[in-house]
């Protein structure tokens, strides 16, 4: 049987067989110190992000979980899932008095990762 450039003749399918190629090395950084520097840079790039690291501001989440222990969107959606993070409901930005005395929702991971950052990056 004659082969076709690109074919594989002992293959049953008619798809052609990709190219052995060589992967480029990476280098020794694991995933975990990329996400540690990301992180970092985050940090360094919005200074109001150590905020979230403070005592007061886990005293504030906690208390807000505690209050409101289900995920608000969740229930908007007529489901029940257990919030685990308190969500700034007006988005912050940087500002001092928006983030503290701003009201705040429970949330879970879900919709706080997904829909949450897809609505304020629409602007609403």
């Amino acid at each position: 049987m004659r082969s076709l450039p690109g074919l594989d003749p002992r293959s049953s399918s008619a798809m052609p067989s990709s190219p052995k190629t060589a992967r480029p090395s990476h280098s020794s950084t694991t995933r975990a110190e990329t996400r540690v520097e990301y992180d970092a840079r985050r940090r360094d790039r919005y200074a109001w992000r150590k905020w979230y690291g403070s005592q007061r501001w886990r005293r504030m989440a906690k208390a807000q979980l505690a209050s409101h222990p289900l995920c608000c969107m969740c229930e908007a959606e007529g489901r029940v899932e257990i919030a685990t993070v308190a969500d700034h409901v007006v988005p912050h930005r940087g500002d001092w008095a928006l983030f503290w005395d701003g009201a705040l929702q429970s949330l879970c991971a879900h919709h706080h990762n997904r829909a949450k950052q897809r609505e304020e990056a629409r602007g609403a």
